[in-house]
């Protein structure tokens, strides 16, 4: 009896113990699960700049290509460095910055500063980025940029907007505010300060990236180089039929370095059917979309920038409510590479549609030169006719007086 019941309790503690063991598996095999790469970095040849990726078991110095793992941890000393997830967010690290990751949405920020792009995420877009004293910062479909220095934090809202959640509550960070938190200060939230500093740094790497999004996107895109279109399916039909482009025009204002340029255009439905349209426009490589708006009953209305699969639902759920309810959003997406996407519902018959995008950009040069390019051409041929065509340019410069070369 006595020897039934040691047998009884060996085979309990051995399928404890095997239980036990595959739970440790499965935590090895979560933790060391691969979310992502660096793609690219600037760091000098001297030994005392560099970048290293280390996890549990090993640490090493990056190459482009080096995997980033989750549970792992990524440290810039004097350089900075570009992950890229899988799901298509992107983070630069600026110098001396120190980065633990968890997995691809939930990040840790010891020290330094990172540059977080989810706007082209197509799946999990949200990331929460835990500091040391203030809480966590939740962004979703947006740019930001967080700055943790000893005890003090900085987010910085370039588009969409991210929220600061915290001891003290939660707080709403608009794109173009600014939030700043001190230790035993009240927390501040005003418009940013330094709008040239914040997107320089780092800038080189984000439009060598920029450029390579572009040319990826150019082979499915090339009668969109340059202009943004509007089209519609039309019930039987799938050739997308384009809208007629009445006006075209752009305000751009140049400061140092960094450029914001508006382009506002009208299209025309053309047909006598409510319809569904999709307005495409390929942004210049390294710029940050920022804004779009549309107008609605006379009025210009603000778009929201969201994922995907999101979009696609909430604008089919306003498709199947529209026989009881008039409405008429613009909700945008990131289709490929650096092309802009929305989709419009309802577009009534022979209505005029008016639509407005703003983004900015890191201009390319150096020593006080840069160049500005206003692309107004389809690279599959020749530019449409547009009736009215409007170009404004602000330009100033830090140092004086620009000079402008065209």
């Amino acid at each position: 009896m006595n020897r039934a019941l040691l047998l009884i309790l060996c085979l309990i503690i051995f399928s404890c113990n095997k239980g036990k063991k595959e739970s440790v598996t499965e935590k090895k095999k979560i933790f060391e699960e691969e979310i992502g790469e660096i793609i690219s970095f600037v760091s000098p040849s001297d030994s005392q700049n560099e970048i290293k990726v280390s996890t549990k078991n090993k640490i090493e110095k990056v190459n482009e290509g080096t995997k980033v793992i989750s549970g792992g941890k990524v440290e810039t000393k004097n350089a900075n460095a570009l992950i890229r997830f899988k799901n298509g967010s992107l983070l630069t690290l600026n110098s001396n910055t120190v980065l633990e990751i968890d997995s691809q949405s939930n990040i840790t920020l010891k020290t330094g500063e990172i540059w977080i792009d989810t706007s082209q995420a197509v799946s999990e877009p949200q990331i929460e980025i835990q500091t040391p004293e203030h809480g966590k910062v939740r962004i979703e479909g947006t740019v930001a940029d967080v700055k943790v220095e000893k005890e003090n934090l900085n987010v910085s809202v370039v588009s969409g907007k991210a929220r600061l959640i915290g001891e003290r509550g939660e707080i709403e960070i608009l794109a173009g505010q600014e939030i700043t938190a001190e230790a035993g200060k009240e927390i501040s939230l005003e418009p940013i300060g330094d709008a040239v500093s914040l997107a320089s740094w780092g800038g080189a790497l984000r439009n060598e990236i920029a450029r390579r999004l572009s040319k990826e996107s150019d082979v499915r895109n090339r009668s969109l180089r340059g202009l943004g279109n509007l089209t519609a399916n039309l019930p039987g039909s799938n050739t997308p039929l384009p809208f007629e482009m009445l006006s075209q025009k752009v305000s751009v204002h140049i400061h140092d370095q960094i450029a914001l340029t508006r382009v506002e255009q009208t299209f025309r439905n053309p047909t006598n059917s409510i319809v569904e349209g999709t307005y495409k426009f390929p942004l210049p490589p390294g710029a940050i979309m920022n804004r779009f708006d549309m107008e609605i009953n006379g009025r210009m209305m603000t778009g929201e920038i969201v994922e995907r699969q999101r979009g696609r639902r909430i604008l089919q759920s306003i498709i199947d409510e529209y026989l009881w309810r008039m409405r008429d959003p613009a909700l945008t997406e990131w289709e490929s590479g650096t092309t802009f996407k929305t989709r419009i519902f309802p577009i009534k018959p022979k209505e005029k549609k008016a639509v407005a995008l703003t983004y900015i950009q890191v201009l390319e040069g150096e020593k006080g030169r840069y160049r500005y390019t206003l692309p107004f051409a389809n690279s599959a041929g020749p530019a449409p006719v547009i009736p009215e065509v409007k170009i404004e340019t602000e330009i100033s410069s830090s140092s004086g007086a620009p000079v402008v070369n065209t």
